[in-house]
């Protein structure tokens, strides 16, 4: 059986009731929306007016322990609950919810489900939280939908709505319904419990010929066309979607509620005008946006935010557009003044990468990329995290499953709420694993980051409160360990989550580099768990909501200074390696450490400048061909450097490189000349488009590496992946790490390494370029990912090993350390005159 919990806004009444009945027979778009009723001051007395323009209905009363009992017909499928809570003193409320936004009412009924001789089907709660809604009726009246004439009795809140569906499961014969916890405001709930009416097509027609206009009227009110159009076939569709009402047994307390017909939407008793759609941004929160790869532009567009009641207007300010690009080196800062009376419209030529825009007034941001298919929105839609709330004397409790015998990881995130402009408490976070009696196998205190963050914020109005950056802790729970607890001396947000010790960690490239938050992926690298007493926390408030979004790649600025070192690591198995050349990635610095590996066009002319490395006298450059129209037959090479004796070589396949002899620094002349229509290109040249030698090792077996951890800090190391030009499809990857041990098997570790992965490369659909030393072998540019060795992963000695699938490619693997580190070099230069 699938139990659905519905939480729906309708803003429609259920249709009239037959006259004579107990209970209305809903019928038509009314009862297939199952419109809710919402809160309403009851009119004092209710005048004749409404009462004309609302539907009479009847429900049972549920207060107290004793659930209401109802017997459901033979073959029902499924069973629709309305439920409307009552408040006693409505006007006390109202007050109460306007002087505090963020208040909410909570209630939990009690749903037990019985099958024939009695048996169990369902029993489980369910929770709400409802605002206080109201709508405004032509005539002026201010109402939420719903009212009772009876003036002892409660107000009633818009209803909840709970879909129980029985198909292909036992069928149900009885329902009980209890209400088991209510804010001490709600007096108690009206419920209204309805199921399908069976009906032929035969018979169907025949209702619909009954029907009075009005009623065909607002049975059609949810389709395009008035009913008078209707094809046979849609108006028998709408008779036999009718819902019909099931009394409770004998001796429940019933009560008639009317709804009103046609009500506007219902909005917040405090209701402002809504925002302009975009995403918020503003003093102390940023906004962040990907940009796909193939998007050349982007329009930005700034809606200004109305002033606060009783604060001053904003003054004019800054906006800063800050984007990263798709790679560490590619980075782009704008600032634009803003009077903030009108939107602010920018164009900017930003490709494939992150943006992020700060304003030093609130703005809604909305943003359009151009790309080859033309212009399209790329504002992301919302994303939003629940926390749970635990504090002094209300500690989380959560279940840990195991798979086997395996340790279960474990991940934790912790936060805090910080008023604007103050820090937040540094209280630990104390967690505890648990075994089955109860007793702490191991408990650890987990200091919390205290800085506010400008990426996420409460998603409902927290009076000024701003949320803290995420701690993330990270546990190893071995199988005896049943539950977690998590506690803190001062309040706290909590998000845990789990996932199979053995689930390889699944990334594409570039697709999942300019995913935002929320977005949907092939396998989530975490799963979300609930505290035990979920339900009661969500009724008592105890949980919050947050809006959250991607981040953009930390800004490096050694890297973009050229202060870094770079590896490449060989591997320690067999490998054939090939070389050919490649377009240097974008925004890369020129640095005098790889003069030698940095290729330019040699002019029609021969015309160059030479560099040499720093500390040496002279430059011994290499000139590198490649063929222009694929494999050709052996051909000849003649070069003559600044006039002197040619040099003459043999030259055979796609691309080759020739070593020149030892050349003082400076401008020379190098004249070529070639049997074949081949292209030139020359290292230690100070001009001309860079290109790159890379010398890449062949896909088409396991390949295993070693490389050194010497710090406790994060790193990257990274693979650049080339697959044959003409290749279509994703190139995958399964990469292994065997680490050394940690010196704390359990935990908390500040990362977390996934020792298994698997990583779906796109082909580049680019250039193809020539392979050296192969008979016609293509390759695109290649594309880079990323194998993260997390903070806190042991130091030592890491094998990684990369095995492809059936399709082979060329890689490299290479670890960037920004900053400056001391290298000590021997070089023995030979002497110009020698030449």
């Amino acid at each position: 059986m699938i139990a659905r919990h519905l939480r729906t806004r309708c803003t429609g009444g259920l249709l009239a009731c037959l006259v004579a009945a107990l209970f209305a027979v809903p019928t038509g778009a009314a009862a297939q929306s199952a419109a809710p009723a919402a809160t309403a001051p009851r009119a004092d007395p209710v005048s004749s007016r409404l009462v004309e323009r609302s539907d009479l209905d009847r429900g049972a009363v549920l207060a107290g322990p004793q659930a209401v009992e109802f017997e459901l017909p033979p073959n029902a499928s499924s069973v629709r609950i309305l439920l409307n809570p009552g408040l006693r003193d409505f006007e006390a409320f109202r007050a109460r919810r306007l002087a505090d936004p963020e208040l909410r009412l909570g209630y939990t009924i009690a749903v037990e489900v019985l099958g024939g001789r009695g048996r169990p089907v369902l029993d489980r709660p369910y929770t709400f939280r409802r605002d206080l809604q109201e709508a405004a009726l032509a005539d002026g009246t201010r109402t939420t939908g719903a009212f009772y004439l009876d003036r002892s009795a409660p107000v009633p809140l818009r209803s909840d709505q709970v879909l129980l569906d029985f198909q292909g499961t036992t069928t149900p014969t009885r329902l009980r319904l209890r209400l088991s916890q209510a804010d001490p405001a709600i007096t108690d709930v009206l419920a209204r419990v309805y199921v399908p009416v069976p009906q032929s097509r035969r018979d169907a027609a025949v209702q619909w010929q009954r029907l009075s206009p009005e009623q065909r009227a607002r049975m059609a009110s949810g389709n395009l066309f008035p009913p008078q159009v209707l094809s046979q076939d849609e108006r028998e569709r709408l008779v036999a979607s009718r819902w019909a009402p099931v009394a409770p047994r004998r001796g429940a307390s019933v009560r008639e509620l009317y709804v009103v017909r046609d009500l506007p939407a219902t909005d917040p008793v405090d209701a402002t005008p809504p925002p302009p759609p975009g995403l918020p941004v503003g003093p102390g929160q940023v906004a962040t946006l990907p940009l796909q790869p193939g998007t050349g532009g982007v329009h930005l567009q700034l809606t200004p935010l109305a002033a606060a009641p009783g604060t001053a207007a904003p003054q004019p300010g800054e906006v800063v557009v800050r984007w990263a690009g798709e790679n560490a080196f590619q980075r782009q800062v704008s600032k634009h003044r803003w009077a903030g009376t009108e939107p602010l419209e920018l164009r900017l030529p930003l490709g494939a990468g992150w943006v992020e825009v700060a304003s030093q007034r609130p703005a809604a941001l909305r943003a359009w990329g151009d790309t080859p298919s033309g212009t399209v929105e790329v504002t992301p839609e919302p994303a939003f995290l629940r926390l749970w709330s635990a504090g002094p004397g209300e500690p989380l409790t959560y279940d840990i499953t195991h798979a086997g015998r395996d340790a279960t990881p474990l991940r934790l995130v912790f936060r805090r709420l910080a008023a604007a402009g103050a820090t937040a408490s540094d209280a630990p976070a104390r967690v505890e694993l648990l075994l089955g009696d109860g007793s702490a196998l191991k408990r650890a205190q987990v200091p919390l980051i205290t800085t506010s963050s400008m990426y996420d914020i409460p998603a409902e109005p927290a009076g000024g409160f701003a949320a803290t950056e995420p701690t993330e802790a990270f546990f190893r729970v071995p199988p005896p360990v049943q539950r977690v607890r998590i506690s803190s001396s001062e309040p706290l947000l909590v998000g845990a989550y789990t996932r199979p010790a053995g689930l390889a960690r699944q990334v594409r490239t570039p697709d999942d580099s300019f995913a935002a938050a929320g977005a949907p992926g092939p396998i989530p690298a975490w799963f979300t768990l609930r505290p035990l007493d979920h339900e009661t926390r969500l009724v008592n408030g105890a949980s919050r909501v947050l809006r959250v979004q991607s981040r953009p790649p930390e800004d490096r600025p050694d890297l973009a200074a050229g202060q870094y070192v770079f590896e490449d690591f060989d591997p320690v198995t067999e490998a054939a390696a090939r070389v050919f050349l490649a377009p240097r990635e974008p925004g890369v610095p020129d640095r005098d450490e790889a003069l030698s590996s940095t290729f330019r066009p040699l002019p029609a002319d021969g015309r160059v400048a030479l560099r040499a490395s720093p500390g040496r006298q002279t430059v011994q450059p290499r000139l590198a061909w490649a063929t222009r129209s694929g494999r050709q037959p052996p051909f000849h090479l003649r070069i003559r450097v600044d006039g002197g004796p040619v040099i003459k070589a043999a030259a055979a396949g796609m691309a080759g490189e020739v070593l020149l002899p030892p050349l003082a620094p400076g401008a020379h002349v190098v004249g070529v000349q070639s049997d074949a229509p081949v292209r030139w290109w020359i290292n230690h040249a100070a001009q001309g488009e860079p290109w790159v030698r890379r010398e890449a090792l062949q896909l088409d077996r396991p390949l295993s590496f070693e490389v050194e951890r010497r710090s406790s800090e994060q790193e990257f190391l990274s693979v650049r992946a080339f697959q044959p030009a003409d290749a279509r499809r994703p190139l995958r990857l399964r990469v292994r790490i065997e680490a050394p041990e940690p010196a704390e098997s359990i935990g908390p570790f500040p990362g977390w390494l996934f020792t298994e992965r698997v990583h779906e490369v796109q082909p580049s659909g680019q250039r193809a370029l020539p392979v050296a030393e192969t008979a016609q072998a293509r390759t695109d540019p290649g594309r880079s990912f990323f194998i993260p060795l997390p903070d806190g992963a042991p130091r030592g000695r890491y094998r990684i090993t990369i095995e492809p699938d059936s399709r082979a490619g060329w890689m490299t693997l290479s670890r960037v350390t920004p900053g400056l580190v001391a290298q000590r070099k021997l070089t023995v230069e030979g002497n110009v005159d020698e030449q």
